[in-house]
């Protein structure tokens, strides 16, 4: 058998070679690989493409949180390749974060022929739609496309595929099973242009927004409105000045709201403790973006829903959040509708500066007496280097900064970012996705700094078995020996005695952090903040001033 790309007649593993190249004409050009045998012929002909950049993550999962690091800076899709059987099980937690935070991934998992599958074979399970749950679309490609017709369905899958991410931001999947050889891919992988079939993303050309007779009138008699702004990993807007409205925004909101509220939870508090529930109610609440963490303003609005509830999307998912009666559903760009909603409300005639000005007075009453824990959180924050991408870890980390004062964070002239695994919250990927983002921050001079909980750490530890991890990333763990959420902050952990608690929820663990870092090769620093914060400024600037990838343990 021949292996000339040209000569599509006679080589079967040719829709390989074409999905390279389409990949390479629309720009998808980043490219993780997990090693494998039944993967070679993917893994040859990306590798052998000199447009393509390809990394090799030897942990499948690691390796997909590693993408999704890097497709959340980039906002545009990483190509995951691995081989089959449980390999391509190992993909599946990065596959529904990145479902749920709207993060594109064409994924592409080797497979072995559809007559070796449920046959004794090894690595042989049944991948066909193994991620359907998770995924955008999913695709099977054709075996063979040595024939004109079935290399052209390779090719339309490939279209349609990386469309689908680009046009969803989210996970697609192409199952390529293959048979023997695997070997045998030509050096020459570049395929003529003239010889492929491509397929443009869906544009969206239009914004019209059309409110129902009833929504309108509620917008335009109402006295409170309130902005509430969930996670977004990209914004179509810089800053934000709606004069009259409330503003609120998540810790990973990604936006700047220089008249508006970050710490959403202590609002709440206060709203609860002081009988504030009607004053502070909207009429109408637009909420934007994705996963809100405050389960405090969850709760608060499914008990006391506004009489309309708008969200926001640039994507065409209904969302009823809150389960409220009367819901809205608006597909547009964010700036957009605001600009919209801003009209209709000034014609209106009607004013509502006490409501945003009863709300920055809750929001100005901040926590005075800092314990040491937030005193160390705070430090953290207020010595991030300027043009910091920060990722939060699930579980504590990130709920101890959503406590504290967040404007000297997302104020603009620091540029700060902040990112976090809140598509599904789980703690299995918070080193491997800072990993990946930092491979692209560092070249644009971003720092990236990781604060995770032990558990985390050590549970994605091989986040950092690889050749890729950026100089400049900074991990500070929060060392609390344990699972701490369950001390106090989850509902109905109390019903629990003290040991059953400790031995089955938190799960005390003595593991020793430094070897890990010795054995990754990043460097170590420590802190016993365990009785107090003092001198914990100093180590945090001597540790950010560090050259090369190190981790700050912090016993708390």
């Amino acid at each position: 058998m021949k292996s000339d790309a040209s000569n599509a007649t006679t080589f079967d593993k040719q829709g390989i070679l074409d999905l390279v190249s389409i990949c390479v004409l629309k720009g998808v050009l980043e490219v993780i690989v997990s090693a494998g045998s039944r993967s070679a012929p993917l893994t040859l002909a990306f590798a052998r493409h000199p447009a393509i950049s390809l990394r090799v993550v030897i942990d499948e999962r690691s390796a997909a949180y590693v993408a999704l690091g890097i497709a959340l800076k980039t906002q545009q899709p990483v190509v995951l390749v691995c081989t089959s059987g449980t390999a391509a099980l190992n993909l599946s937690p990065a596959i529904a974060e990145a479902y749920y935070q709207r993060v594109p991934l064409l994924i592409l998992t080797a497979d072995r022929p559809p007559e070796q599958i449920d046959q004794n074979d090894g690595q042989a399970i049944r991948q066909n739609g193994v991620f359907d749950n998770f995924v955008a679309r999913s695709f099977v490609f054709p075996t063979d496309t040595s024939k004109p017709a079935d290399r052209r369905f390779a090719q339309r899958i490939a279209n349609e595929a990386i469309n689908s991410c680009i046009e969803q931001h989210q996970p697609t999947h192409i199952n390529v099973p293959m048979r023997e050889p695997l070997y045998d891919m030509p050096q020459h992988v570049v395929v003529d242009a003239k010889a492929l079939m491509l397929i443009e993303p869906k544009i969206k050309t239009s914004d019209n927004i059309s409110f129902s007779t009833q929504s309108r009138d509620i917008i335009k008699k109402s006295q409170k409105i309130l902005l509430l702004f969930g996670q977004m990993n990209r914004t179509d807007f810089e800053g934000l000045v709606a004069a009259n409205f409330g503003l609120f925004g998540d810790v990973t909101a990604q936006i700047y709201l220089e008249n508006g509220i970050r710490d959403i939870d202590f609002v709440i508090d206060k709203v609860s403790k002081n009988g504030l529930e009607q004053a502070f109610l909207p009429d109408v609440l637009v909420t934007f973006g994705g996963d809100l963490l405050s389960k405090k303003v969850k709760i608060f609005f499914k008990n006391n829903p506004p009489k309309l509830h708008i969200h926001v999307s640039a994507f065409d998912k209904p969302m009823n959040s809150f389960f409220g009666k009367y819901n809205v559903n608006v597909f547009s760009k964010a700036s957009y509708f605001l600009n919209q909603l801003i009209d209709l409300k000034s014609d209106s005639k009607q004013d509502i500066p006490l409501y945003k000005d009863f709300l920055k007075q809750i929001g100005n009453q901040k926590i005075i007496n800092l314990n040491i824990e937030q005193t160390i959180y705070n430090h953290i924050l207020t010595h991030l280097p300027q043009r910091t991408n920060l990722h939060l870890g699930n579980s504590l980390p990130i709920r101890r900064v959503s406590e504290l004062d967040l404007r000297h964070i997302v104020e603009p002239t620091r540029q700060i970012f902040v990112n976090a695994n809140r598509g599904t919250s789980g703690i299995d990927g918070c080193v491997s996705t800072a990993v990946g983002s930092a491979i692209v921050n560092e070249k644009s001079g971003i720092d990236t700094v990781l604060i995770v909980g032990d558990l985390s750490f050590v549970y994605d530890s091989n986040g950092l078995w690889n050749d890729y991890v950026a100089s400049s990333l900074k991990i500070v763990v929060m060392n609390n020996a344990g699972g701490q959420i369950f001390s106090k902050t989850v509902d109905g952990i109390g019903l629990l005695g003290d040991e059953e608690r400790k031995r089955l929820f938190v799960a005390s663990q003595k593991m020793n952090i430094e070897p890990i870092c010795k054995a990754f090769e990043v460097g170590y620093c420590y802190f016993d903040g365990s009785t107090s914060a003092e001198g914990f400024e100093c180590i945090l600037k001597d540790f950010f001033a560090l050259g090369g990838a190190s981790v700050l343990e912090v016993r708390i």
